[in-house]
């Protein structure tokens, strides 16, 4: 009895020794791959390189580089350089990161000719920051997100003609006063502008490609005046909210507009509009609080929303391209579109 016992005290003592073996093993292995990885990441970490209070990493693939930061030293004016050196190997700058001037002294900045991309939050809150400038010849593509939100100083920009894409909220509460944008940008986004309040012209270029608004795009700016650009099928809800100053809208001759979003013309400034004969759809609250006086309805209209022209208080006509069979057949028209102000509506064709 007394040698079985023993027997068993020593196999628990050989498996609590296995036991502990292997847990020293595992940890070791962990430790080992752990060990691995940063020593991987250090490896194969991007160089950073510095240059006049502005930071930079530094890429072997393409011997490209991207701004990154800036240092406490930065001067209040600065010119990017085409190109950054590490180990005797010049870099060419392709991207300027995300945030990477926020909230940073700078009065002025020029941008080089091969910068892509401006990536989101670059110039965030700069308050300083009044002049931007770009290279001749610029291959930007991008200006992302928030990319010069709050600048106040800023008062205009000449964007490059390269450019394709201006991200959500890239100039919202900025100081600009007007603005040029390129052909090739097929989106205004949601709150690009939105509290511009000294924003008092847009300009599209000629051969524009503008396809859609989005909502809060303009939304309290100071605008006296715009021309939607032809190809725009749809402008969002809000866009040009509270636009008080805005006293002209004009489409351009070839009109693809489809859809007036909610509250897109709330509180603006204008007397008279004629909406597109190609839109169907006229959001609840498109026009109200407006200054219209009157307004041309097409027959294409197939919906009216809610209160659409509630208090706007000088409105007593409108007048509707279409018999008055059709307006009483207009499904999407809702009940309380006039808002509870009594307006008269205008046949201008004759029923059968």
């Amino acid at each position: 009895m007394v040698k079985a016992m023993s027997m068993i005290g020593t196999r628990t003592q050989f498996v609590k020794k296995m036991c502990l073996l292997l847990l020293a093993v595992i940890m070791a292995a962990g430790l080992m791959i752990a060990l691995g990885v940063v020593t991987a990441q250090k490896a194969y970490a991007e160089p950073e390189v510095t240059s006049d209070g502005v930071r930079y990493i530094v890429y072997d693939t393409g011997d490209e580089a991207k701004v990154i930061g800036y240092t406490d030293d930065l001067p209040e004016t600065v010119t990017i350089p085409d190109r950054v050196q590490y180990n005797g190997v010049g870099h060419t700058v392709r991207v300027i990161g995300g945030s990477a001037f926020e909230e940073s002294v700078l009065t002025g900045i020029t941008i080089p000719a091969l910068v892509r991309s401006i990536d989101g939050g670059a110039f965030s809150n700069c308050s300083n920051l009044r002049t931007v400038t770009f290279a001749e010849n610029s291959s930007l593509k991008k200006i992302d997100t928030n990319a010069f939100d709050l600048c106040k100083s800023l008062k205009s920009i000449t964007i490059p003609e390269s450019v394709t894409s201006i991200g959500a909220y890239a100039f919202q509460g900025s100081g600009l006063t007007s603005i040029t944008i390129p052909a090739g940008v097929k989106i205004i986004a949601n709150n690009t502008f939105k509290g511009c309040s000294d924003l008092e012209t847009i300009i599209f270029a000629d051969d524009s490609s503008l396809n859609i608004i989005q909502p809060d795009a303009f939304n309290n700016t100071g605008l006296k005046s715009i021309t939607i650009p032809a190809g725009v099928t749809s402008i969002g809800k809000s866009a040009f909210y509270k636009c008080s100053n805005l006293e002209t809208v004009t489409f351009e001759s070839v009109r693809n507009l489809v859809s007036i979003g909610e509250r897109a013309f709330y509180k603006t400034g204008f007397t008279s509009i004629t909406i597109p004969t190609t839109v169907t759809n006229i959001g609840k609250s498109a026009f109200e609080g407006s200054k219209l006086t009157s307004i041309m309805i097409p027959a294409s209209v197939t919906i009216i929303g809610e209160k659409a022209f509630n208090e706007c208080n000088s409105l007593n006509t409108v007048y509707y391209c279409g018999t008055e069979e059709q307006w009483n057949n207009m499904s999407g028209r809702h009940p309380n579109w006039a808002g509870g102000q009594n307006i008269n509506v205008v046949f201008l064709i004759l029923g059968a």
